[in-house]
């Protein structure tokens, strides 16, 4: 006797996407977590390794902290017009960061049209003495969360950064705490003493500043060294979420994002090589970018 296949009726098969669409829709916002916590673990990892390099920096140059730049490059100027060069992770030809002024007289690649004129040192991005110290690649300085960072639209021929965001900007996605209201020996950098050596025009605030000495500060375990940012010097002229520092005068909702892309918080690292979380609507204290704390009544 023949048997009839029974097919699923529109009612049933409507039923079937239904609850199938209901399981994707639950299981979605799971893995855009899972796809979140991801990039924060790898972003606190690429923090504890920038403290890593930073250490040996400190080990070689007596706990003396490179002096801050306010620009954002890392690859000298005759090999931006190199896409390549623009746009590798693993590359460590850096600019040099010390280099004050002129042509260095070094030929270009073949091809290049003769002699180039380097970058400034001032132009380098703070990340680049410690990387380069430690000859590795700036792999480590891009957020894997990170969207845009200052200035990633104002790439231009010769211009003072590494291209637009995604051509080789987005190695520049970390901020230096570079307080501008730290007093001698607080900060990161400090205020130059007379007859201080300095690299070249580090000027700021009708002051020159230095890197400090590591020993000269006191909690370094509550002293900021670098941040999720959407700048890359962080000097508190309107970049800074602490009170009593501006606020973000200087950005719009978009960019100030930047600073709590995990899911609302920020990845800090912190000098002694730490490295933890602050919320978007946590306390930022202004003592953790190096303003001391006031002094208590009655003592000077």
């Amino acid at each position: 006797m023949n048997q009839r296949t029974r097919a699923f009726t529109l009612i049933e098969l409507l039923v079937v996407i239904s609850i199938i669409a209901l399981l994707i829709s639950l299981l979605l916002p799971s893995l855009g977590r899972v796809r979140q916590t991801g990039r924060d673990i790898l972003c606190k990892s690429n923090m504890r390794q920038i403290g890593i390099i930073t250490q040996i920096y400190l080990n070689d140059f007596d706990e003396t902290f490179f002096e801050r730049r306010n620009w954002m490059r890392w690859i000298p100027l005759e090999l931006v017009q190199y896409a390549d060069e623009l746009t590798s992770a693993g590359m460590t030809e850096f600019i040099d960061p010390t280099q004050v002024g002129g042509s260095t007289g070094r030929p270009g690649r073949p091809g290049s049209g003769g002699p180039v004129t380097n970058d400034d040192g001032e132009t380098a991005f703070w990340g680049v003495p410690y990387a380069r110290h430690a000859q590795i690649s700036r792999a480590i300085f891009a957020c894997p969360a990170a969207r845009d960072s200052d200035p990633a639209g104002a790439a231009q021929p010769g211009g003072n950064n590494d291209g637009y965001f995604m051509d080789g900007h987005r190695f520049s996605v970390y901020g230096q705490n570079n307080w501008a209201g730290a007093k001698p020996g607080t900060g990161i950098v400090t205020p130059a003493r007379p007859g201080q050596r300095m690299f070249g025009g580090n000027g700021y605030g009708g002051q020159n500043w230095v890197g400090n000495r590591l020993s000269n500060i006191r909690n370094p375990s509550e002293l900021i060294f670098a941040q999720d940012s959407f700048e890359a010097n962080l000097e508190g002229n309107g970049d800074i979420p602490a009170p009593g520092a501006g606020g973000f005068t200087q950005w719009t909702h978009l960019q100030t994002r930047e600073y709590f892309r995990h899911m609302g918080r920020g990845n800090v690292l912190w000098v002694d090589g730490n490295v933890r979380s602050v919320g978007e609507f946590d306390e930022w204290k202004l003592r953790w970018y190096g303003e001391p704390p006031s002094p208590r009544p009655g003592r000077p």
